[in-house]
Parts: structure tokens; C-alpha cells; sequence
């Protein structure tokens, strides 16, 4: 079976690109799950079980994929550019609640715009 590797860049199947941050346990099952984090968007968690993550792309429902895995290991240089994207993205305006706007970046830290 593959292996996991922390702290790196992995494209889904379908054009998106996530960062490994570990992998946990099921408190009551043991299964294990992959933690990642969107590298678009919010920069949210994500959790999957380690299998499905590691699975092959269905070819009977996704015929066209050009990806043999569901979530593939990217190159140093396609995990540079997918950092370069997620800084530009990384701080985005959120309401603090009154008439001005504060910047919230992805760790959760506020500084006044």
C-alpha cells in the first residue's frame, strides 16, 4: 500500500490541491484518517479515511480522469506553485461585526485593515 507522506502537497483526482497535515486514529474504531488542509478557498480541515484516500479513482463513474489515484503526491515544483496560490489566498476580509473589516488569515489571527 502507499504511504503518507506529512506535510506535502497531494492533487485530488479532480484539479484541486490539499496539504497533508497528519494522520489520526478513530477513538472507537482505530481507523485511520488523513487530516488535510485546502490549499484554495478558506484553508479549511478536511479528514477522509486513509483507504479512500489512498484509493484509485473509479473508472466506471470518472471514465475520463487522467489520475490513476484519488488523491496523488505532487512534485516539489507543483507543491511550490500550489503554496505560492494558497499565500495569495490565505488572508481574506471578514465583518468584525461594525462598519470596518478586519483581515483573518488562514491560522486564525486578526490585525485591523
Amino acid at each position: 500500500m502507499r504511504d503518507i507522506q506529512l506535510k506535502r502537497v497531494y492533487r485530488h483526482f479532480k484539479g484541486d490541491c490539499y496539504l497533508v497535515e497528519d494522520v489520526a486514529r478513530h477513538s472507537e474504531t482505530g481507523e485511520e484518517y488523513v487530516v488535510y488542509r485546502k490549499l484554495y478557498g478558506d484553508g479549511s480541515l478536511w479528514i477522509r479515511p486513509k483507504a479512500m484516500f489512498l484509493e484509485p479513482v473509479d473508472r466506471g463513474k470518472y471514465p475520463n480522469c487522467t489520475q490513476k489515484y484519488r488523491f496523488e503526491l505532487q512534485s516539489d515544483n507543483e507543491e511550490r506553485k500550489a503554496e505560492r496560490e494558497r499565500s495569495a489566498a490565505s488572508v481574506k476580509a471578514v465583518p468584525d461585526g461594525e462598519t470596518t473589516y478586519k483581515e483573518q488569515a488562514v491560522d486564525g489571527s486578526n490585525s485591523a485593515l
